[in-house]
């Protein structure tokens, strides 16, 4: 699996790449689904913490040929935070 990013949702929401994959790699994490993306892909949104615990709410569309795009990255919203439900 590849991931790719939105370097301008980045740069917008002050998060670096490193810290999205430690936010998606937190065991704790929680998710919402998102709509779909314009080619049909689907989305999820995650909530989870980075290593300096800063919580992050990280959009992924899951692409065809294995490929993980971050489209979204920012400081988590109280509305993700409340609509993100931890899944095991």
């Amino acid at each position: 699996m590849s991931v790719t990013f939105n370097k301008a949702s980045l740069k917008r929401g002050k998060v670096s790449p490193d810290e999205c994959l430690e936010a998606l790699a937190d065991p704790f994490k929680m998710y919402y689904e998102d709509l779909l993306s314009e080619r049909g892909n689907p989305r999820r949104m995650w909530v989870g913490y980075t290593l300096a615990e800063r919580r992050l709410e990280i959009g992924v569309e899951y692409m065809r040929n294995n490929v993980d795009h971050i489209y979204h990255a920012r400081k988590a919203q109280r509305e993700s935070i409340k609509r993100a439900v931890h899944h095991e």
